[in-house]
């Protein structure tokens, strides 16, 4: 299954901006798939592990643990108005359904573009991260798994947390205009 996403922009991004996209993508996914899939429901370790890695940069290696089946692969083709980026996965149904969700949540993220103009990452993240779709469709459901991991610290798992806030602040970059996507 393969996902396009195409975001809009006001003029040529810089590359901070340009390399926040695809670990936004790849942030969501492997959020969606951790929390979903049954092989990965009670794996401590692979969310410690992707904790250890960090979660500032694209994925280089997946997080250590996941089947290689279940991998994302992400291809971006930025221009000067617009960036492609092509998120891709071959697994079984339940990695193809957690590309479609975050396929949906980036969608949800879309509609609420306009309305996070103009304030910082923080406020985005946070007014985000209230919205029902969004809440119940990625933070609650990283929320309530990283709780019940026994093997992680606190900071930890506010790592993991903070991370899906940021994630929502890199989709809602101030010179992001729209974003759609086509799946194949």
């Amino acid at each position: 299954m393969q996902t396009e996403f195409e975001i809009g922009t006001r003029r040529t991004l810089h590359s901070t901006q340009l390399m926040q996209i695809p670990p936004a993508i790849e942030h969501i996914y492997y959020m969606k798939l951790y929390t979903t899939h049954p092989e990965y429901a009670g794996n401590d370790q692979i969310w410690l592990d992707w904790s250890n890695m960090t979660f500032s940069t694209a994925i280089r290696n997946d997080p250590h643990g996941t089947n290689r089946a279940h991998r994302i692969r992400c291809e971006t083709e930025p221009w000067d108005r617009w960036v492609k980026l092509r998120a891709e996965v071959f697994g079984d149904e339940m990695s193809q359904a957690a590309l479609k969700a975050t396929e949906d949540i980036v969608l949800r993220v879309a509609q609420l573009l306009d309305s996070t103009r103009g304030q910082d990452e923080a406020t985005r993240a946070a007014n985000l991260a209230a919205d029902p779709v969004i809440k119940d469709g990625l933070i609650t459901p990283v929320a309530e798994r990283v709780a019940k991991l026994s093997r992680l610290r606190d900071e930890e798992k506010a790592r993991i947390n903070q991370a899906a806030l940021d994630t929502l602040a890199w989709l809602t970059d101030g010179d992001f205009t729209a974003i759609k996507s086509t799946a194949y």
